[in-house]
């Protein structure tokens, strides 16, 4: 038979180690619960920008001269300010003999169709949080591509301080005729 200090030394022992089960469990709990309060202000505060079109069209001062305008709204769902460093025009182009290419453009800032007080933003476009800015941004198309290939889309890419690319699509592009800025009848 054990004695009475061997049998006081195991539940002592016994105690401890249910003490340090309890600690144990409750300090993966609270490691669980910081783990997700960190996850979450990480996926707040490096929320993407959302891109979305608002118009767009091209105008020709010159047959050769080719002008494009994108009127975006950016939407900041991150809680700290960001800024988009990029924003690049990417062509998706048809040759006349069937083949694809793609070219990338980068904005340039032109004055409206008609309007000599709106001029176009080029990067970079600074966004506090949780904001939204609409902006024009336009770019000249290459004399090369508008008399020798054929345009299929429109894709302005959007990149993040952060480094994250969000794009629009534009697959149909109005064109206006005169410098006042209607469309054609």
């Amino acid at each position: 038979m054990a004695s009475l200090t061997e049998i006081l030394i195991a539940v002592g022992s016994l105690i401890v180690a249910t003490i340090a089960a309890v600690v144990g469990i409750k300090s993966y709990i609270n490691t669980k619960i910081t783990t997700a309060i960190a996850t979450d202000d990480h996926k707040q505060r490096n929320s993407p920008i959302n891109p979305y079109l608002i118009d767009g069209f091209s105008w020709r001062q010159e047959k050769s001269k080719r002008q494009c305008f994108f009127a975006i709204s950016l939407t900041n769902t991150s809680t700290t300010p960001t800024s988009v460093v990029k924003a690049e025009l990417h062509l998706k182009l048809f040759t006349k003999e069937g083949h694809t290419s793609q070219i990338i453009l980068q904005p340039e800032t032109l004055p409206l169709p008609g309007s000599t007080d709106i001029s176009t933003a080029i990067q970079p476009i600074n966004l506090a949080a949780g904001s939204t800015a609409s902006i024009w941004l336009s770019y000249d198309i290459p004399a090369y591509v508008t008399e020798k290939l054929k345009i299929d889309t429109y894709e302005i890419v959007l990149t993040s301080g952060s480094g994250f690319r969000v794009s629009v699509h534009q697959y149909i592009m109005k064109e206006i005729e005169n410098a006042k800025g209607t469309c054609p009848r």
